[in-house]
């Protein structure tokens, strides 16, 4: 004759926990979508600069990062500085550098927070 057990899911649940089998996945919560903005395409020289971060490894595991500035009219490079590390505050010294010879932009669009930038 069989023995029957009667198991609730919990009991269950932790039997699995413990025995390394299947456990249930958290799912990630999904954000809102937002509605696409179009990107003005500037019409002369100096109306929009693009301000971007990069990081990346050497093969000696020598971590560096990039901040690059750019002009989206004709995709001119005004400004590659590349170091071990690049703070907000070096960033900021470093914009000024082409506003000085160059004119500050109308806009500069950025991917990193802004409150970074402003302090």
């Amino acid at each position: 004759m069989r023995a029957h057990y009667s198991l609730n899911d919990k009991t269950i649940y932790w039997i699995d926990a413990e025995m390394g089998l299947n456990l249930r996945r958290k799912h990630e919560k999904r954000l809102l979508a937002r509605p696409l903005e179009s990107l003005p395409w500037p019409l002369r020289r100096n109306t929009t600069w693009s301000l971007d971060y990069i990081a990346d490894t050497l093969r000696n595991a020598v971590n560096f990062r990039n901040l690059n500035i750019c002009d989206d009219f004709n995709r001119e490079a005004l400004l590659i500085a590349m170091d071990k590390s690049l703070t907000s505050e070096r960033g900021i010294r470093e914009v000024a550098g082409p506003i000085a010879w160059r004119g500050a932009p109308t806009m500069i669009r950025v991917d990193i927070p802004v409150q970074i930038l402003c302090k």
